[in-house]
């Protein structure tokens, strides 16, 4: 690998790694002018760097940079400051997030306390709405794709990995569905492998719900393994009926994540519906659960409780690096922007 790539009149020194997974290696970085009079430009990035090894999936990378650099005027995304093919390799000169990424700081915290997930929620959701806005969407949400820009914040989030993101375009018509079956199973929507073709939306929202779900409650709602998460995802298998949730969470919080892990998409809360929610609303007011809950519990002996606490912070993150599937069933999905 190229210790220092350049291009144009830059040169990237790579100063040490931050994470790696299927996704590719991430690096700390600083970039030097190459005319040294213009020394005094240097910058600390990332350096995301990406295999290539054909042109199918250079044109993926070229995609997956178009798509961040339209997306440089939006708060909460990941700034991308260059992107370049070298050989074999793909390299996204981005900006750097000092806090590192959500799932680190959560498996630090065991899990976040309401008033912060809330805040977090609403960076969020408001960063996809204006995604879904621009007609894009995003289809691998997941705690590590969402970089922390502070070390001293956990909730002022930068949202990275476009790389199964799709821009419908004006070719596409109004029911148009995508095949591509991409995610990361513990944050899957359902809909996305059962091979009916699945609108990107209301995947995207899902994954947020799933999300809330292990922010505010300590553990994934369908758990880890590949395969019961997709069991379990399909029959909307999680409960509310235990710990913290009994006794710590908020009626509101509970019943904005039911409305996002409902298996009809139609069915389920848009952006601009949850941002409006009593939870994410300013005004709302939090309020204590009672032993009498309004949602349906799915029987204990279908819920796995794998916790994040019983598990080893390096098993937990090895297992995510490479849980991410990328299956390709169908060439509509891949367009160019």
């Amino acid at each position: 690998m190229n210790k220092h790539p350049t291009h144009h009149n830059r040169r990237y020194i790579l100063d040490g790694e931050i994470n790696a997974g299927s996704f590719g290696t991430v690096y700390k970085a600083h970039a030097e002018a190459l005319d040294k009079a213009n020394d005094h430009q240097r910058k600390i990035v990332a350096v995301k760097i990406v295999d290539v090894r054909d042109n199918y999936e250079k044109e993926n990378a070229l995609y997956e940079a178009q798509i961040q650099r339209q997306l440089r005027s939006v708060p909460n995304i990941v700034h991308l400051f260059d992107f370049f093919v070298c050989g074999c390799k793909a390299y996204y000169v981005q900006e750097l997030a000092r806090g590192g990424d959500v799932l680190s700081r959560l498996l630090e915290k065991d899990r976040y306390q309401e008033k912060e997930a809330k805040k977090l929620a609403r960076n969020l959701i408001t960063t996809i709405r204006t995604l879904h806005s621009k007609e894009i969407v995003h289809r691998d949400l997941k705690p590590e794709n969402l970089l922390l820009k502070e070390e001293d914040n956990d909730t002022k989030i930068m949202l990275c990995d476009f790389g199964d993101a799709y821009r419908f375009t004006d070719e596409d018509v109004e029911d148009d569905k995508l095949y591509t079956i991409c995610g990361t199973p513990a944050f899957m929507a359902p809909e996305i492998k059962q091979g009916g073709g699945y609108r990107g939306k209301e995947v995207d929202m899902w994954s947020i719900g799933c999300i809330l779900y292990l922010l505010v409650g300590g553990y994934a709602p369908f758990g880890y393994d590949d395969d019961l998460a997709f069991e379990r995802s399909s029959k909307a298998d999680y409960n509310f009926d235990c710990k913290p949730w009994t006794t710590e969470v908020s009626s509101s919080a509970m019943n904005l994540i039911s409305k996002l892990l409902t298996i009809d998409p139609g069915d389920r809360l848009t952006a601009s519906d949850a941002l409006n929610s009593r939870w994410l609303s300013p005004s709302s007011s939090r309020k204590k659960t009672s032993s009498s809950s309004l949602f349906i519990n799915i029987p204990a002996s279908l819920n796995c409780k794998m916790l994040i606490k019983q598990l080893s912070r390096r098993a937990l993150m090895q297992h995510w690096k490479h849980a991410s599937v990328a299956s390709n069933i169908g060439l509509k999905n891949r367009r160019k922007v």
